[in-house]
């Protein structure tokens, strides 16, 4: 339990200060102490930071799995810590997350193509497909009215309203399944754990999934949550093997 009277702050400049003197252990300890107290009070990026100076401690003492899991963790909290970022491509060198064989999907395959690109690209394409429509739309409206004026019968093709627009609704469509993957809540299984078929003790295990493995979190109860392997199984595996990449959520 975090420390009476200590404010986050004061936990995140201690463990710092352990940190600093190579202290790993005094240093992850104050880190979750203030992770503890500030898990709903401070922000995603301020936690974030945590998370990072966690995931260096880690992977200097060679715990790559934590490592692995703390910095993306980090940066499933902000996408925008450029430390995080780098580290992570670091540690992704020294640990190769597990898979399961399975028949992927082609909406799938499409849905991997997509995280490649930041959400942010997709709004601003939709904002420029959308400007654009309406810029083609109204000059078509101005040129058959100065055609009524001037007399003219020519037609004004609208073919290229309707190419903005369907390119408009593509990306609006891509968007939505960017955004679906995003708000997903996942997370990663620290500790070999059996896929059970229903939260609680000896329940039959479905699968043996291995330290690392990414997973989708349907929901949450007390002790256990229910998850998902697209394509491979779906089950409850306790929280305690589980870190989740997102602030902590209220379980049901």
């Amino acid at each position: 339990m975090p420390q009476e009277n200590v404010t986050f702050q004061q936990l995140f400049d201690q463990a710092l200060s352990a940190q600093q003197q190579k202290n790993s252990d005094e240093a992850l300890r104050l880190y979750k102490e203030a992770l503890d107290l500030g898990q709903n009070s401070q922000s995603a990026p301020q936690i974030s930071v945590v998370y990072h100076n966690m995931s260096t401690i880690a992977f200097e003492n060679s715990d790559f799995l934590h490592a692995y899991t703390w910095s993306k963790k980090a940066l499933a909290l902000n996408p925008g810590n450029h430390m995080a970022q780098e580290a992570f491509a670091e540690y992704t060198k020294k640990f190769d997350p597990p898979t399961i064989a399975r028949q992927i999907s082609t909406a799938q395959n499409i849905q991997k193509a997509l995280e490649k690109i930041p959400i942010d690209v997709y709004f601003v394409l939709c904002l420029v497909l959308l400007l654009t429509t309406l810029h083609l739309t109204f000059r078509r409206i101005l040129i058959q009215r100065k055609n009524q004026i001037d007399m003219i019968s020519e037609t004004v093709s609208s073919w290229q309203i309707w190419t903005s627009f369907a390119a408009l609704v593509l990306v609006l469509v891509l968007t939505g399944i960017r955004h679906d993957f995003d708000t997903q809540t996942r997370a990663i299984i620290l500790d070999k754990t059996g896929i059970q078929t229903a939260a609680g003790d000896n329940k039959p295990i479905i699968y043996e999934a291995q330290s690392g493995l990414e997973v989708e979190v349907l929901q949450l109860s007390e002790s256990y949550a229910q998850i998902r392997y697209p394509g491979a199984f779906s089950g409850w595996v306790p929280l305690k093997n589980l870190e989740i990449l997102s602030l902590p959520a209220q379980p049901k």
